[in-house]
């Protein structure tokens, strides 16, 4: 009964104008008519989940004063040895730190267009690259890379990448993210929420929660359950990812569990695999983004009989276009100052 309706789904909460995956965007979703909302999970060193599409953050450090300008020069002029005049400053590109020679080696890697994910010896599977949200990578060149105080001490503000696993929530709440589209800074500096947080509003509001796992291992998740049982909401929430992994692992929790898988495009075989997961009940259905929906697509998801769900929707009025076997629109955005439920 739980997917007999056609229903939309607001990405991230509502973040028009509202951080994203933050709990006044699911706030504003519930205002504008929602009844789903989705939002992305992953986990800080210490093992609290915490809600972030990226593996990583943009934060602000403070460094001492080197004594050397942007030109390779000392402070009085005097070239510094080992520096390069006019020297590029390195990239910062936050994706170049997942290369699996460069942490401890996977067990397995699995590298497909636009997607790259590493599952290692103990069980942790990790979604470091997905196409998602068809952003491309972040480009460091568009990223801002220091900027100086003005307390006199000549010390400068560095923008570093910080991978959410690698640091404590605390951590991640003491430090101060570089203001961007996705992570505005909070009043503490950070703006990021906790999983916990997300459904005490969930479950005031009357949300459906809509949980997209991005990283853990089979007790993790099942600890993501416990929260979801302790607060009541275990019957109105779905999962969903874009790793077969993570997908077994959210099955083996409970075989009753509405399961959701992303892939763009859809293809045969990553859709046999997908429902061999699901083989023991789970109900299933598959997502696409709006730029990679075709007829062929469609013919195929009704030929596996696979419920298609659509993401990458810029607002509701997609519905009224959308082919009758559509079965759910994940929005971006919306017309008007709310959307129906279901359409």
């Amino acid at each position: 009964a739980r997917w007999q309706e056609r229903f939309f789904i607001a990405h991230r909460g509502y973040h028009v104008g509202i951080p994203q995956n933050s709990i006044e965007a699911y706030r504003a979703a519930a205002e504008r008519g929602f009844v789903h909302v989705e939002t992305d999970v992953r986990f800080t060193s210490d093992g609290v989940p915490v809600l972030a599409h990226d593996p990583t953050l943009r934060v602000w450090e403070t460094i001492p004063s080197t004594g050397q300008s942007d030109d390779g020069q000392a402070e009085d002029g005097s070239a510094i040895a080992g520096s390069e005049p006019n020297e590029a400053a390195p990239a910062n590109d936050a994706w170049d730190d997942f290369e699996p020679e460069e942490r401890v080696e996977p067990v397995d890697t699995i590298r497909e267009d636009g997607y790259f994910e590493v599952v290692f010896a103990d069980g942790y599977a990790e979604i470091l690259e997905d196409d998602e949200d068809g952003d491309e990578r972040p480009d460091p060149d568009d990223e801002p890379r220091k900027a100086s105080p003005d307390d006199g001490t000549g010390a400068e503000r560095v923008a570093s990448t910080w991978k959410i696993s690698e640091h404590t929530y605390q951590e991640l709440l003491d430090a101060e993210l570089v203001e961007d589209a996705n992570h505005p800074s909070g009043p503490n500096g950070s703006s990021i929420a906790t999983f916990e947080q997300f459904l005490k509003v969930c479950l005031e509001r009357g949300l459906s929660p809509r949980i997209d796992v991005k990283a853990g291992d089979q007790a993790s998740i099942a600890g993501l359950f416990d929260l979801v049982r302790r607060y009541g909401l275990l019957g109105s929430t779905s999962w969903c990812t874009g790793s077969v992994t993570l997908l077994s692992y959210v099955a083996n929790c409970d075989a009753a569990a509405p399961l959701g898988f992303y892939m763009a495009p859809i293809t045969r075989s990553k859709l046999a695999k997908v429902k061999q997961v699901a083989s023991r009940g789970n109900p299933l259905v598959t997502h696409t983004s709006l730029a990679a929906l075709t007829p062929e697509v469609i013919a195929l998801c009704k030929a596996e009989r696979v419920p298609l769900g659509v993401y990458g929707v810029s607002d509701d009025s997609y519905a009224a276009k959308a082919d009758p076997y559509i079965y759910e629109i994940t929005i971006d955005g919306v017309v008007g100052d709310r959307v129906p439920a279901t359409f």
